[in-house]
């Protein structure tokens, strides 16, 4: 059982190394994951979208492993399908939704926050569904503003009851967008106590800059959980 385990650990890997493949780096978008034993069920995907703009998309599976991977492979097809159409951010999130609930069984399913970037003037638009909110940061690093999740993660929903309602966020000089799973508040110290909410959102207290909150944020959710899990 053992050795079974492993080889679906290295399969799992695979499939996901595959399904994020065609990402596409972008100097507009900054990342990062930290699985807390050897794989997650996180994913980010980023695509080049026509004209210019560029469309990401967190993603947060329920489980780890092989289920999780499975469905990571739809997921991240579908994405890159419909972005490199220039579809707009809901018919993603729908096609998504429609794959997932058809496929995978009903206890299986992704929250996921899916962002589109134009290259030239515009809001952004955005689908958030199960994540936790959306914060958007002043150019001194206050919250602006946050968008809650509106909607069911993918996969629960059948076609006829999805919810396609996307937010917009205006865009303001040197202003930052933080889209995030659970991971990071449910992170815990050597005493079992996580890091919460309370202390992500304590970290936009003006005294950082937007553009550098990124790496306050993963310093002192690292310091706090002090070599932890």
């Amino acid at each position: 059982m053992y050795q079974q385990q492993k080889e679906e650990l290295v399969l799992a890997r695979h499939v996901y190394e595959v399904a994020l493949g065609q990402n596409v780096q972008s100097d507009r978008l900054r990342a990062f994951i930290a699985p807390m034993t050897g794989f997650s069920g996180d994913m980010i995907l980023t695509a080049d979208a026509p004209g210019g703009g560029l469309v990401a998309m967190l993603g947060d599976f329920t489980g780890h492993g092989l289920p999780a991977a499975l469905g990571a492979l739809p997921v991240s097809q579908l994405f890159h399908e419909l972005s490199a159409k220039g579809e707009p951010v809901e018919v993603i999130a729908q096609r998504m939704n429609a794959s997932l609930s058809r496929f995978l069984p009903g206890n299986m399913f992704c929250a996921a926050t899916i962002i589109q970037i134009p290259f030239g003037p515009g809001p952004l638009r955005v689908w958030v569904g199960g994540l936790p909110d959306l914060l958007v940061a002043s150019a001194e690093g206050t919250i602006r503003t946050r968008l809650p999740s509106l909607h069911m993660p993918l996969g629960i929903l059948p076609a006829r009851h999805f919810e396609t309602r996307v937010q917009t966020i205006e865009r303001q000089p040197g202003e930052r967008v933080f889209i995030y799973s659970d991971g990071i508040c449910d992170c815990a110290n050597v005493e079992g106590e996580m890091f919460g909410e309370a202390r992500l959102e304590a970290l936009f207290d003006g005294a950082t800059p937007a553009a550098r909150l990124f790496d306050k944020i993963r310093d002192a959710s690292s310091r706090y959980i002090d070599g932890q899990p």
